[in-house]
C-alpha cells in the first residue's frame, strides 16, 4: 500500500503583524490563494490540509481547496 502524503499550511488569525494576512488580498487573491496553488501545482502531495484557529480564514481555506477538519484551539496558535 502507497503512503499518503500530506501538506499541512498552518494559519493564526490574529498574526503578530498584520491581522488575518492569510485572508488580504495580494495581486487580486488571497494571500492564502497563493499558497495552495503552488502546492496543488507541485504535485507532491494527496491531501493539503489548513490548520486554523480562526473562522473566516477556515472559510476561505475550504473554499480554495484546502481540507478544514475543524478549528484548533486558540492556545494551540
Amino acid at each position: 500500500m502507497k503512503k499518503k502524503i500530506i501538506a499541512l499550511v498552518c494559519c493564526r488569525q490574529n498574526s503578530r503583524g498584520i491581522k488575518n494576512k492569510k485572508i488580504k488580498n495580494f495581486n487580486g487573491k488571497p494571500l492564502l490563494y497563493w499558497t495552495f496553488k503552488n502546492i496543488f501545482k507541485s504535485n507532491l502531495f494527496d491531501k493539503i490540509y489548513l490548520s486554523t484557529d480562526g473562522k473566516n480564514i477556515s472559510k476561505v481555506g475550504k473554499k480554495l481547496g484546502f481540507d478544514v477538519p475543524h478549528l484548533r484551539p486558540k492556545k494551540l496558535a
